[in-house]
């Protein structure tokens, strides 16, 4: 099965490799052929989850490469979410939420930052952001966003698997999941972001805790691409049970 796995990756890599820092290749390469880990068609795929969905720039590929899939895009920043709700209103398909994904539902504090996609539930430490060379990466505000768990969203509990969920918030990583264990175990492949370092924000996870958490709900990594300067990135991961009963 690692040999299959392998071969996958192999034959996008002599092609993307060269031209993608590592993180940016295994974000690309998940989003455009995780059904193949699935065994899937991509008219096969059905449900796609996303959390911290920015403003959704991913969301017209998904929407062009998976023709019968729903898209649930997950953003707390208010001036984030009016763009992407501006976007997708009009798609049937793509269904937008001003909701943080943590661990608790009800109300939490959410920090905007500096810099496009970098606003978190962590509030940012200026010691390593200083350290880790983010040049104009800095705190602005924060205020009160409403928050809920995919376990207990109406909109996620009701699907009867989700073959994608996206994470990218910015080392509240861990918070998503520790709100999704009946969810994740409807999943068929993770996409996470991950850092291997001490991060910009305060309190935020390393991938051994991530890895360890997926590990133990099943799923196998698959892929790993990290910033070479930061070592922050994206991982790829699919539920292994989901591979035997195909």
């Amino acid at each position: 099965m690692l040999s299959r796995l392998k071969s996958l990756v192999a034959g996008a890599q002599s092609t993307l490799i060269a031209r993608y820092e590592p993180y940016v290749f295994v974000e690309s390469h998940a989003e455009r052929l995780f059904w193949r880990y699935l065994e899937l068609s991509p008219a096969q795929v059905k449900a796609i989850v996303i959390v911290g969905a920015w403003q959704g720039i991913e969301i017209p590929g998904l929407v062009r490469r998976y023709p019968s899939a729903e898209i649930f895009a997950f953003e707390p920043s208010p001036s984030n979410f009016d763009r992407l709700h501006d976007r997708y209103s009009g798609n049937r398909r793509v269904h937008c939420f001003c909701e943080a994904i943590s661990d608790s539902s009800g109300t939490l504090t959410f920090h905007e930052a500096s810099l496009p996609g970098t606003g978190s539930l962590l509030p940012l430490s200026e010691e390593e952001v200083a350290q880790r060379h983010n040049d104009g990466l800095y705190q602005r505000n924060s205020l009160t966003v409403t928050a809920a768990t995919l376990d207990e969203h109406d909109a996620i509990r009701r699907l009867p698997r989700i073959d994608l969920l996206k994470v990218d918030v910015q080392g509240a990583e861990l918070r998503v999941l520790a709100g999704a264990s009946s969810t994740l175990e409807r999943t068929a492949a993770v996409l996470i972001e991950v850092g291997l370092m001490d991060s910009a924000y305060e309190g935020a996870v390393r991938f051994g805790e991530l890895d360890a958490r997926l590990n133990q709900g099943g799923f196998l990594l698959c892929g790993l691409g990290v910033d070479p300067i930061t070592l922050d990135g994206n991982a790829l991961y699919v539920r292994e049970e989901w591979r035997r009963q195909r």
